[in-house]
């Protein structure tokens, strides 16, 4: 084997198969699996990340055996959704007071430079922070040009009722994702090439089948009210981080002094938003890991129990 002179076989410590030796790779056993995965999640390195991680996993297990005794996987109206609901839409109307302020100055201060000033600042404050939906890709594979390439996709929605994907991309990760694009809401599948390319065909149409439930699992966060607004903390939040340039700024003397400044500001602000964002992302995470549940069950119905459980595997 290449890179391997000078080194010796050794057995597994686990079933004693011998390990071919590899200095590019970490020994692992395809016998037995023993250290297929030796790195281990890295421990909390504080008493409150240690008590969040163990509250995240009581809360993990508990909805996982509260989903057990269900009758049904289907959506239901909580306390926390409704609460996520209400704080998107807090968001959203913001950004409508702000415009409905701007317009107000501009009308009744109309000889007023500084009415007409404020009033201009207010309405392209609410063009920023007007609500904000993920843009389609630049390229993406169209129906008309890869008709067989949508079959698949097509005959897994129509099993689960769900609508057809009108956009297919391609990417270089491992992964796959269903996301809804734009003011249009149109639905585009993202497809890993490396993971479509080790997976057995029963096991990919559950995949398909697992994102596309995504389209009628009642997940809160891909709705257009707590999407947006989830959408537009996070263009917030970027926009009012302060860049590598402001903080090459501050290092100056009076430029330096009014960065400086600004900095604190804009990192504050940016602050909240991140609060925002975990607030929203919070109350909506008990809903959206049901959400998983459920896509994984529709996607059993789909493509059958052992194509998915080997999916997962």
């Amino acid at each position: 084997m290449p890179g391997a002179q000078g080194l010796q076989e050794r057995a597994c410590p686990q079933c004693g198969a011998l390990l071919a030796p590899d200095p590019t790779y970490v020994a692992w056993c395809e016998r037995c699996n023993w250290n297929l995965q030796p790195y281990q999640v890295d421990r909390p390195r504080s008493q409150v990340a240690a008590l969040y991680a163990g509250l995240g996993d009581r809360l993990g297990r508990g909805l996982y055996n509260d989903l057990l005794r269900a009758r049904s996987l289907a959506p239901s109206l909580t306390v926390a959704v409704t609460l996520a609901i209400l704080s998107a839409l807090a968001v959203h109307l913001a950004t409508l007071c702000c415009a409905v302020l701007g317009i107000w100055l501009i009308v009744h201060t109309w000889f007023n430079l500084l009415g007409l000033i404020g009033g201009g600042a207010l309405l392209l404050l609410a063009r920023v922070l007007a609500p904000r939906l993920p843009r389609a890709p630049d390229r993406w594979l169209a129906r008309a040009d890869f008709p067989a390439l949508y079959a698949a996709p097509d005959l897994v929605a129509a099993s689960l009722k769900a609508p057809r994907p009108q956009m297919i991309a391609t990417t270089t990760e491992f992964n796959a994702s269903y996301s809804r694009m734009g003011w249009r809401r149109r639905q585009l599948l993202r497809m890993g090439l490396p993971l479509m390319a080790v997976l057995a065909e029963q096991e990919a149409t559950a995949l398909l089948a697992h994102e596309l439930a995504h389209a009628v699992n009642g997940d809160a966060t891909t709705g257009f009210v707590v999407g947006s607004a989830r959408y537009s903390l996070g263009q917030w939040h970027m926009m009012l981080r302060p860049d590598a340039f402001d903080r090459r700024m501050s290092r100056q003397r009076y430029v330096g002094i009014a960065a400086m400044l600004s900095n604190m500001v804009t990192t504050a602000l940016a602050a909240l938003v991140g609060l925002g964002i975990s607030l929203l992302s919070h109350l909506l995470w008990r809903d959206s890991q049901r959400a998983e549940y459920l896509a994984d069950s529709l996607a059993a119905r789909a493509a059958g129990t052992e194509a998915m459980l080997s999916l997962l595997d």
